[in-house]
């Protein structure tokens, strides 16, 4: 073996003028170089037998003395061909190097019989930074230079991409599946054109050296301020052209950049927008002035914005005469923008004699309990004091009743509190809810039968209750209202489609969001040639994301609904929805099967596509919406 790479060596110095120099134009990158496949996963086999895992592993190891020689530290995630590594352990092997780039390397197969060979190049997509600035490098080399033909380049969002903190890219040199290609890629000549071609393109890319930046703070560390204005230091190896930043993947405008003068190339990145209270991630992006992008960089910052005002109010108007128990007192926090300061803080609750800490809720609304002993006879004051100061006090009366009280509570799935849900009788709105389920109504003493309709804004059924009484004057009815769609409650959907099919779109999206699913419309840009990818950009932005569905028309006889081939809960999620449908309409043919769309492999999300014919009717699209949204809600 170590013959072979002395040879394999000699063979290099040889054939490339650049190893006769010394030059290093490549002196201080760290690249993680991904063979994929390996091990048990052999990925695609040739008609000659040729396994993609070995031709993988042979490219990277040419292009890592290639790299290694131009003064790049070099890394693989496997050395072995019999080694199998999973696509997390790979993804985690580079979050814990972080390198300047990783580069996974792959050859493609068709499962078409006369497929035209071709270079593919795979950048993350949520990376339009060194990702793409490299991949098109890549995808400019491979096409120059004929190896495969034609070469495309391609935003990404494959595991190995989309979960990865470095610059990632993805290459699929060539089709193995083609017999000329394979039996190119079973020669040694045709593996070192490949990493000559992907090492020049690399060298192409950083011929005007890289650009770093680095944050005072590391990614591990969390900047805490009481300010809605951050102010964070970075340095750079390069004078800096423009800086972008993402909080929480959402880009953050109203930026501002300048030179700290006393410190060569420091530079503060500050916000002009002001911040809310709350945990955030923060992604900056830059660029030099001679157009070169440096790798993301993430600092966590804690804004905890000073408490400014606090309002205090009891739930119920009054105590009626005798209640024993725990009264609730809502609470409200707010910042010096006067909005709701979206965070937690220590407060001290007192009455009477009796006085309690209460941790207030992060969502800077709460609603706290004082106990009472049913002996009290006046009126109950209530002091709060927030972080020591802040104090606000609400004396709520004790009265004796003379209409029957009702202080109840709303919950629903998993016995979260329901707010803003409509308490009706007789048609009429008596109460509604607070952001913690409470209401209070009253009614006649006369009355010993009140039935209420209790209507929850989302995600959950109506419910009818009848409060049943024996002549106490309070009731105090406890009520959990069913999920519409357990198997969809609070999950996170994205819907794309084109324009033409905005009628579709609405009547899909809108029985989700009634069933209490969070859905997002993706944009479609007419005026893009592939509107896919900045859906599917946007469907990689959107955190735990669970459906990704994808409606089209398209000139096809029948309809189908396409998963991704190794998605088992896509293909489950498409065949029950052929299923149902099929019982209903079985003059219809559906047909459930794996396909080739883009936007099929490029989330972490289950994702369907559903495409029809051109010109059906109205109604077939409106039943096939329904049985999806149906499929949907019973998704286990």
């Amino acid at each position: 073996m170590k013959n072979y790479k002395k040879l394999a060596f000699l063979f290099l110095l040889t054939t490339f003028p650049a190893f006769a120099q010394g030059y290093k134009p490549l002196a201080g990158l760290n690249i993680m170089l991904d063979p994929g496949h390996g091990g048990a996963d052999p990925g695609a086999v040739g008609r000659l037998g040729l396994k993609e895992s070995d031709t993988n592993l042979r490219v990277a190891r040419y292009l890592r003395m290639l790299l290694e020689h131009d003064g790049a530290n070099v890394t693989l995630t496997r050395e072995t061909p019999d080694k199998t590594t999973s696509l997390a352990q790979r993804v985690a092997m580079s979050n814990k190097a972080m390198p300047d780039l990783f580069i996974s390397i792959h050859h493609n197969a068709s499962l078409n019989p006369n497929p035209t060979n071709h270079s593919e190049i795979y950048y993350k997509s949520v990376d339009s930074g060194v990702s793409k600035y490299v991949g098109e490098h890549l995808n400019n080399g491979l096409y120059d230079a004929k190896y495969a033909g034609d070469s495309v380049i391609i935003p990404a969002g494959f595991y190995v991409l989309r979960n990865n903190n470095a610059p990632a890219i993805l290459t699929e040199g060539s089709y193995i599946s083609i017999p000329d290609s394979e039996k190119q890629l079973r020669s040694g000549k045709g593996l070192t054109k490949e990493a000559e071609i992907l090492w020049r393109s690399i060298r192409k890319a950083y011929e005007k050296g890289a650009f770093k930046i680095d944050l005072y703070a590391g990614p591990e560390e969390k900047l805490v301020m009481d300010s809605p204005y951050f102010n964070i230091l970075f340095t750079a190896n390069k004078a800096v052209k423009t800086v972008n930043a993402r909080v929480d993947n959402v880009k953050l405008g109203n930026l501002g950049v300048k030179s700290i003068m006393a410190y060569p190339m420091t530079y503060s990145l500050y916000n002009t927008h002001p911040l809310r209270s709350g945990e955030y991630e923060i992604s900056i992006s830059a660029e030099s002035v001679d157009g070169i992008p440096a790798p993301c960089k993430k600092v966590n910052l804690v804004v905890a914005l000073p408490i400014k005002k606090v309002e205090m109010a009891p739930v119920a108007p009054y105590i009626p005469m005798g209640f024993k128990g725990r009264f609730p007192i809502d609470i409200k926090i707010f910042d010096e923008q006067n909005h709701i300061n979206t965070r937690s803080a220590l407060a001290k609750l007192s009455y009477g004699k009796k006085v309690s800490e209460i941790l207030t809720d992060a969502s800077g609304i709460t609603t706290a309990f004082i106990e009472l002993e049913g002996t009290e006879t006046k009126e109950v004051k209530v002091k709060l004091s927030v972080e020591g100061s802040n104090e606000v006090e609400v004396n709520v009366p004790i009265v004796m009743p003379i209409q029957r009280f009702v202080l109840g509570k709303l919950s629903g799935f998993n016995n979260s509190p329901l707010a803003g849900a409509k308490i009706k009788h007789n048609d009429k709105t008596i109460a509604r809810t607070n952001e913690n389920g409470f209401f209070y109504f009253a009614y006649p003493l006369t009355t010993n039968e009140f039935t209420i309709d209790v209507q929850p804004r989302f995600g959950h059924n109506n419910l009818v209750h009848t409060i049943k009484t024996y002549g106490e004057p309070v009731i105090l009815p406890l009520l959990n209202a069913e999920p519409i769609a357990p198997a969809l409650y609070n999950k996170k959907l994205a819907v794309m489609a084109k324009e033409q099919l905005n009628d579709m779109s609405r009547n899909l999206i809108k029985p989700l969001v009634y069933a209490g699913a969070k859905v997002t419309r993706l944009s479609m840009p007419p005026t893009m040639e592939h509107p896919e990818y900045q859906a599917v950009l946007e469907a990689n932005l959107i955190k735990d994301l669970n459906f990704v569905i994808s409606l089209k028309t398209e000139n096809i006889k029948n309809i189908q609904i396409r998963h991704y081939h190794s998605s088992k809960n896509g293909k489950k999620l498409a065949d029950a929805v052929k299923a149902t449908f099929n019982e209903s309409y079985p003059d219809i043919a559906v047909k459930s099967c794996a396909g080739s769309d883009y936007e099929l492999g490029h989330t972490g999300a289950t994702a369907i596509v559903i495409a029809i014919p051109a010109q059906p009717d109205e109604k077939t699209r409106e039943a096939l919406i329904n049985h999806l949204s149906q499929a949907l809600k019973s998704n286990n």
